[in-house]
């Protein structure tokens, strides 16, 4: 090998030792997930003909959002895939880009009693899927903004998304089993039109529990 191509100094485990500022790992479970409900999301409970529905059919946005960031127990990394036009001639080829489209993302969460995750769920998802009338509902209601934050072990933010037309296009859960004692745990497939990944130097996601919560509460207000 030319000397120009050698290394003059060892490149392991000491060095990255030497310099943890640069190499603390980033964990895969220091992060949060939120759907950003809004105003005009009307999370109606699962069953409930909205036509002779009250308030307390009804699950507040604000709590909705503080459940499901609670419960949530895996959440896909949003990417995009992006088709490859090929142009060929003889025996070779040329490649170009095309267009890209975002896969669909899957979510994992606890299936809590007591704060009701599961009705959380249902509800969002019943706002695309009306089971009683069998319609589908309006796109404004159905697709929210949604945010995935990664944080590192000490809560400062390396980086997040920006989740654009959320919504829920597929609930499964696990069957039961008197064999069992395995926490119950529902998956969540959630379709977006597209997201934008931030990073570090770019500050405004430290903020987002507050827009979240203010998103919410100016329900309350009017």
């Amino acid at each position: 090998m030319p000397s120009k191509y050698k290394s003059t100094d060892q490149l392991g485990t000491y060095h990255i030792a030497q310099h943890p500022e640069l190499y603390t790992p980033a964990r895969s479970n220091n992060y949060v997930f939120y759907p950003l409900f809004t105003k005009t999301t009307k999370l109606l409970r699962s069953g409930v003909d909205k036509s002779t529905a009250k308030g307390s059919d009804y699950i507040d946005p604000q709590q909705a959002q503080e459940i499901l960031a609670l419960s949530v127990t895996s959440a896909a990394v949003p990417h995009s895939q992006q088709n490859v036009i090929t142009i060929k001639r003889g025996n070779t080829e040329v490649k170009f880009a095309g267009s890209w489209t975002y896969p669909s993302g899957s979510f994992v969460f606890n299936d809590y009693i007591g704060a009701d995750t599961k009705s959380v769920l249902l509800a969002w998802r019943g706002l695309s899927q009306h089971t009683l009338d069998e319609t589908v509902g309006d796109a404004s209601d159905y697709k929210v903004q949604g945010i995935l934050v990664e944080y590192t072990p000490d809560h400062r933010q390396i980086r997040y998304w920006d989740m654009f037309g959320c919504w829920v296009s597929q609930l499964s859960e696990g069957d039961f089993s008197s064999e069992s004692d395995d926490k119950r745990q529902i998956t969540a497939t959630i379709e977006y039109d597209r997201a934008i990944e931030h990073l570090p130097d770019d500050l405004e996601a430290v903020t987002f529990v507050s827009q979240a919560k203010e998103t919410t509460s100016t329900t309350e207000s009017e």
